[in-house]
This record gives structure tokens, sequence and C-alpha cells, in this order.
């Protein structure tokens, strides 16, 4: 969008290349990393085109879901520093062990859950049992297939309707 929409269009001009409003200031796009304002960003250039998407398009482009806000609004509570899913560990130690879908817990309580999830139907258990030297257990990690799963499917809704969305935008423009 930022190429069709921009000054020198159809060429390529480099001191047009997108900038994301952080704040006061613009960001390269390349240099920002948070869904919000990337979002907001194409909100916006959404609104600033919107009669010339109109014009060209076959589709209401302008025309966005609810649901779009919803699902950035999830993501970016859960990262607002949009370091989770880039990173193997952030530099916050509790944001870690949420998105881990192994959990720690105690090797006295690894059994009873395994009993109670067996009693009402679920999978298997995994666990992982760490071993010291004597060879006794001494920390036990379960896996929790279920770890952020409200941000993981709102991560793959936000990607499954962006991703429709960009073909329809690269069909449509690509046109004219």
């Amino acid at each position: 969008m930022h190429r069709r929409f921009g000054p020198s269009y159809p060429q390529i001009n480099r001191k047009d290349f997108p900038t994301i409003a952080i704040g006061s200031k613009r960001k390269k796009i390349f240099n920002v990393h948070s869904i919000r304002y990337l979002c907001d960003e194409f909100l916006e250039l959404l609104k600033k085109n919107e009669t010339i998407i109109k014009e060209i398009g076959k589709t209401d482009w302008t025309n966005v879901p609810d649901d779009l806000s919803k699902l950035v609004t999830i993501i970016d509570e859960a990262d607002k520093a949009s370091t989770m899913f880039r990173y193997p560990f952030t530099s916050d130690p509790a944001t870690d062990k949420m998105k881990s879908v192994f959990k720690s817990m105690h090797p006295t309580s690894v059994a009873a859950e395994a009993h109670t999830r067996s009693n009402y139907g679920s999978p298997g258990l995994m666990i992982m049992a760490l071993k010291n030297e004597k060879n006794e257990i001494v920390e036990t990690f379960v896996r929790d297939d279920d770890a952020m799963g409200d941000v993981h499917n709102a991560l793959k809704q936000l990607a499954d309707m962006l991703t429709g969305v960009n073909l329809g935008l690269l069909c449509e423009f690509a046109e004219s």
C-alpha cells in the first residue's frame, strides 16, 4: 500500500520508504515490531486512501471487521514489548514461564495431575523429569498444550485474516 499510494508510484523511491507513527515520532517500518502500531498504521493508510481504494478495488478493503481490533488487542496485551514470540526468552522471567508449554510442577504433584487428567478423559500427560547426580528427581515439568491458547488462537486468526487481505490487495491493485 505504501508503494501503490506513494508519491513516486510506480517507481520506488528510497525516501518514500514507509514509516510508522510512534507517538510524535516516525520510525522506519523495519524498526517497528509492535502489532498495535503496525495495525494502526495499516488502518490509517486505509482511511487516508479510502477514495482511491474504492475506485480501484472490486472489494471495499476499508470495511475492516471488528475482529481485527479485538485480535490485535489480545496479542498486544500479552506482548507489549513485541519480543515474546521473536526471542526464546525475554527480560521478564514470568512472561517466559507463561509462554512455555512446559510448566514446572513439584514431583509429588505430577502423579495427582496425571490421575486427574485420566479421570476426565484427557490425553496422556507428557512429563519431563530432571535428576541430580544421586539419581533423585529434583524437578519435573508437565506439558501444557493450552499455554497462552487465547493468544496463539488470536495470532493464527489474525495471520489468516491479514494473509487474505494482503493477497486481495495485491491482486486488485496490481491490475490497475
